[in-house]
């Protein structure tokens, strides 16, 4: 006979006492564990996304001494360490998500920590450079452990909860833009607090973090070999499926560079870099938590949905092309927020859960490709001082057409995934 134990609790309509079987209480208890580690997830990423806040940081830089080239200086470095990630994936597939965890909370901590000391000491731009070097190294561990908090999720509910973790990265430029205007404007308080805050929110991560169960033929490959990273890797670029995905994301990295390098050149006056960085950020918000839900009730594929995302950021580019405004902030927005909520969990259901360290490492350095194709190929090349209007459009006229293409190729991916599936 099945035994129930007396809920101290009173019913809200009759004020009786309850039985509880003691299955439910245990089942409530596992879903409250799963939802404070997800919420773990939203705070690591909260804290490795100051990563990418190094323009709240370097408004304030000429304090120091320091003039808008060393701002580029440092900036390019963090930006470009952050794709090289190889052996930070390797060491999660290695080793697990509890020890990305750790080695993150170094990086991104002692990364602003020794920022903070090289500021305050006017060391050179590439020294504090190779500071949030650290910092971005910190992205990709905690990121891939942060994701792990998803596997816990049924599969119906994987984008809205990949979507809760990775809102905390999209909240951070917001959260540090209102911090330090309101809370610690004073340079040298701020970076302190980045160092601290950020050790804190991962170190919860850590604390509440609850291991997703085994993946469907764990129990096999533990009778098969380990397939080798070097083995993996040579299979990864044999599929269509992967050039088809990395040519996709390159050229969105295209587009989302040269909106985050060129907003000082194309904004006009009556625009302040915090209004646009917050704009951008509300939108982002949004609009990964909106798409992320989408994609688990819409009967379309997420590699059709980013197909959509695609030809809206084209859209965006063309904006950018014709008028500069709070507009464009908005539309960037919603593209990178709906971009990066598909991202994520449409790399599982390509590429499978194995060595998935590696699999996000060579999608991270697709970014990272179109990044610097942006940054030095054309934008050092185009937007000089003597740049005519018909230069200055061809930049976001190329991002907007290789869009245009990759909205395409995104159409063909769902295709060879659909295939593969029925083979």
């Amino acid at each position: 006979m099945e035994s129930f134990a007396i809920d101290t609790t009173y019913s809200e309509n009759v004020g009786a006492r309850t039985l509880v079987p003691p299955q439910s209480r245990t089942k409530t208890k596992d879903d409250i564990h799963r939802l404070v580690s997800l919420f773990g997830g939203f705070c690591a990423m909260l804290a490795t996304g100051s990563a990418y806040g190094w323009c709240v940081v370097a408004a304030s830089l000429h304090q120091y001494g320091y003039t808008r080239d060393d701002e580029l200086v440092i900036g390019t470095m963090a930006t470009l360490s952050v794709y090289i990630s190889f052996h930070t994936g390797w060491f999660f597939d290695r080793y697990g998500a509890r020890a990305s965890l750790l080695l993150g909370m170094i990086l991104t901590s002692g990364g602003w920590l020794l920022t903070w000391w090289g500021t305050m000491q006017r060391q050179p731009a590439p020294l504090v450079g190779l500071y949030q070097a650290l910092c971005s190294q910190g992205v990709q561990p905690i990121t891939l452990a942060a994701m792990e908090n998803v596997m816990n999720f049924d599969v119906k509910n994987r984008g809205i909860s990949s979507a809760a973790v990775i809102v905390g990265f999209g909240m951070t430029s917001v959260a540090m833009a209102q911090l330090h205007q309101i809370c610690f404007p004073n340079l040298a308080a701020f970076l302190k607090a980045l160092s601290i805050g950020s050790a804190l929110l991962i170190f919860f991560q850590l604390t509440v973090f609850v291991r997703p169960p085994a993946h469907p033929g764990a129990a096999a490959s533990q009778v098969e070999p380990e397939e080798t990273t070097c083995t993996y890797t040579k299979s990864f670029f044999t599929s269509p499926e992967s050039y088809l995905f990395l040519f996709t994301m390159m050229c969105f990295g295209m587009s989302l560079q040269f909106w985050v390098v060129n907003v000082a050149e194309l904004m006009g006056t009556d625009y302040t870099a915090n209004g646009l960085v917050s704009t951008f950020g509300i939108c982002n918000i949004l609009a990964r938590l909106i798409t992320g839900r989408l994609s688990d009730i819409v009967p379309i594929s997420r590699s059709q949905l980013l197909a959509i995302g695609c030809l809206f950021v084209s859209f965006t580019m063309v904006l950018m092309m014709v008028k500069f405004s709070f507009f464009c902030a908005v539309c960037m927005g919603i593209s990178d927020g709906f971009m990066f909520a598909i991202w994520f969990p449409l790399t599982r259901e390509v590429h499978g859960p194995k060595k998935y360290g590696i699999t996000l490492a060579i999608h991270n350095l697709s970014l990272g490709c179109g990044d610097v194709v942006i940054n030095f190929l054309v934008c050092r090349t185009v937007l000089k001082p003597t740049s005519t209007l018909g230069e200055l459009f061809l930049v976001p006229l190329i991002c907007s057409a290789l869009m245009l293409v990759s909205a395409i190729a995104s159409y063909l991916l769902h295709i060879v995934v659909a295939r593969r599936a029925l083979a």
